[in-house]
């Protein structure tokens, strides 16, 4: 990238920055206007359409500037969908900036089990109880290079922990 498109994206939102860090944030040909600045709280994601945020992009260890790996995705469907792709330290806080409502999340699907992809994941857990929230948690994973380091395991201990909510991980083998 060059000195030309680094100049043309909106400043950072910890130097003040509230556009999105994007030249095209909406793709597509939307049926109305967006507006620079998303409210996800109070602008619904319409029928037929998804929302994918950035919550955390960084590496370990997070900053105040950038979470680690973390990507949401909200689905204009029948269900109303809202997912994420890995947990990394600083996504929850990010991802509570947005105020939407976090027993809408259901679904995680973790990449791999380094800290920086799930590292708020105990977190997540926390947050649920403290909401009330009395579902499961539907945990998605690799199995690792052997099944004593895949997601299920991970994902047991978690359970013994005894943090006083339910996760039930369906989880799928890695196939790379």
């Amino acid at each position: 990238m060059g000195d030309e498109t680094a100049a043309a994206l909106p400043a950072l939102t910890y130097m003040g920055g509230t556009l999105a860090m994007t030249t095209t944030p909406v793709v597509g040909m939307p049926a109305h206007p967006y507006p620079n600045i998303l409210d996800p709280a109070h602008e619904k994601v319409l029928d037929a359409e998804m929302r994918v945020t950035v919550l955390g992009s960084g590496n370990p260890p997070p900053t105040r500037a950038q979470a680690s790996g973390s990507v949401l995705v909200e689905v204009g469907n029948a269900e109303r969908d809202m997912f994420i792709f890995d947990v990394g330290s600083g996504s929850l806080a990010n991802f509570m900036c947005l105020n939407l409502p976090v027993n809408a999340l259901d679904k995680v699907f973790l990449s791999h089990l380094h800290a920086d992809h799930t590292a708020d994941l105990i977190t997540l857990f926390g947050s649920f109880r403290k909401a009330g929230r009395k579902g499961p948690l539907n945990v998605w994973g690799g199995n690792g290079s052997e099944p004593k380091y895949g997601s299920k395991v991970a994902i047991d201990a978690s359970r013994r922990v005894r943090l006083g909510y339910r996760v039930d991980a369906w989880l799928h083998p890695h196939r790379g």
